[in-house]
């Protein structure tokens, strides 16, 4: 899902481990939305 929204957008944190969470990623997509993504790990 990331890398699916993040294509052609700017990632400002590229899905990664965190301190808070298992997977965090910050990315704004093609159209000006910002998205912040957090989940499992598989």
């Amino acid at each position: 899902m990331f890398e699916a929204l993040s294509t052609d957008g700017q990632v400002e944190i590229e899905l990664q481990e965190s301190s808070f969470c298992p997977l965090y990623g910050k990315f704004t997509d093609k159209f000006g939305v910002m998205w912040q993504v957090s989940c499992k790990a598989k």
